[in-house]
């Protein structure tokens, strides 16, 4: 499904408009444009008014292809020079997690819940590729550190029924840095504070109470 998003539908498209915004717009009450989005599947009438919990997968990165960036040499594009180590994906994980949960149940948000249940959003996020615009170690400077395609579902807490899958291409900071680590885990982890925020604004508006 690529065409406008329909009425019935648009409380659940309205919450994965967070995996479009930068990363550095962390405002909640942002405008939702369908635009934004690709959507591959919703349920007609889905409700998020249902839910006041959240099932955090943890972030999928076991088929993340790590691309070399268009600009860069034949001879330097050897998988080996851009793929992730365990430490990488570990880091991504643990921090995509602490980042998630401090800003959907911090200040009397919504629980960060493990197991299933009545009033259960699950919410699990996949990434697809991840294009960094240096290598590791290369002393360069970019507009933020890459880009990356990220997959989005929703599902219900009780039945796991699939409500939602959305695909959506982002940014990765949008500030020139020197590519250092330090730089690059910070635009991650500000990103992550973002969709965060984003899913807790969501939350708050569609509560029932």
């Amino acid at each position: 499904m690529h065409n406008s998003v329909k009425l019935p539908v648009l409380m659940l498209a309205s919450a994965l408009n967070i995996f479009a915004a930068s990363y550095a717009v962390a405002d909640s009450t942002a405008k939702f444009s369908p635009k934004d989005l690709d959507a591959y599947y919703e349920k007609s009438g889905v409700d998020l008014s249902q839910y006041n919990a959240i099932l955090l997968g943890e972030l999928g990165l076991d088929n993340v292809r790590v691309l070399p960036p268009p600009w860069i040499a034949d001879e330097d594009k050897s998988p080996e020079r851009w793929q992730l180590t365990e430490a990488d994906m570990q880091w991504l994980r643990k921090s995509y997690r602490e980042a998630m949960e401090a800003e959907i149940s911090g200040n009397g948000g919504y629980p960060i819940v493990d197991q299933l249940g009545e009033g259960v959003l699950i919410l699990d996020i996949n990434m697809i590729y991840l294009m960094p615009y240096a290598r590791k170690g290369e002393e360069v400077e970019t507009r933020g550190f890459g880009t990356m395609l990220v997959q989005a579902q929703l599902r219900d807490g009780v039945t796991a029924e699939l409500l939602g899958v959305y695909e959506v291409k982002q940014e990765v900071g949008s500030e020139y840095q020197q590519n250092t680590r330090l730089n690059n885990e910070n635009s991650l982890r500000e990103l992550f504070k973002a969709w965060g925020a984003r899913m807790r604004g969501i939350m708050d508006s569609k509560r029932l109470d």
